[in-house]
């Protein structure tokens, strides 16, 4: 090899440390690439974490608004309402190895799932015209897109994501207790003991708060 290098004129020289830059050139643009992509996905998550919690805290605010105001029905079904939805973002990626033997057996069916609800993470300012129920092309191909990269992480950094959905799924869990109290208070209005849902939501909130950060800190992880 080193007798073919020294045997090269300058001409082929040239030629070929121009050839080893535009090599290298195109595995930058490659990697730049790849990392632009991951910065997309990593945005994505972030917005559908922001956007849980959001609607997490506004089914509390709606639940202390009925405590102050019992009368009003109407406020504690909507707290009932929205961490019902909420929690469908949960349960999602709560578990993770079956989600992706989901996803193996049905692509179309559980990418439409993804599409429909994280939409308002997924869909883009062009697409304002659809709906969470019939998400467009953009918003299925950004979910396709976070299922993939998705799973690429679950490859290389697999217990990052473990931690991740490990948080999630206790997140689910405590969310569901949430959401029990403000069924049964559904169920019996009038009779509601707010000392006692109170007293059985305080574990609950206390360690949602703790999963909330322990999300954020691997989703950053992942971002390294």
């Amino acid at each position: 090899m080193k007798n073919w290098l020294k045997n090269l004129k300058i001409k082929g020289k040239l030629d070929l440390m121009i050839g080893v830059s535009i090599i290298c050139i195109l595995l930058f643009g490659l990697v730049s690439i790849f990392m632009i992509r991951t910065t997309k996905v990593m945005n994505i998550m972030l917005i559908a974490q922001r956007s849980y919690m959001i609607e997490y805290h506004q089914s509390l605010e709606y639940f202390y608004q009925f405590k102050s105001q019992p009368d009003q029905i109407s406020l504690i079904a909507k707290a009932d309402s929205i961490i019902s939805q909420s929690n469908a973002k949960l349960e999602l990626f709560s578990n993770l190895d079956a989600f992706f033997i989901d996803y193996n057996k049905d692509k179309g069916s559980l990418t439409k799932k993804v599409a429909t609800t994280y939409f308002d993470a997924l869909s883009g300012d062009n697409e304002g015209h659809f709906t969470p129920t019939d998400p467009g092309y953009e918003t299925l191909k950004s979910a396709r897109f976070l299922i993939k990269r998705m799973h690429l992480f679950y490859r290389i950094q697999p217990k990052i994501l473990d931690q991740t959905s490990a948080a999630t799924h206790l997140a689910h869990q405590y969310a569901m207790n949430i959401q029990s109290e403000y069924s049964s208070i559904l169920a019996n209005p009038s009779q509601t003991d707010f000392n006692l849902v109170e007293a059985k939501m305080k574990e609950p909130l206390n360690k949602m708060s703790i999963q909330e950060t322990t999300f954020a800190n691997n989703v950053k992880q992942m971002s390294i």
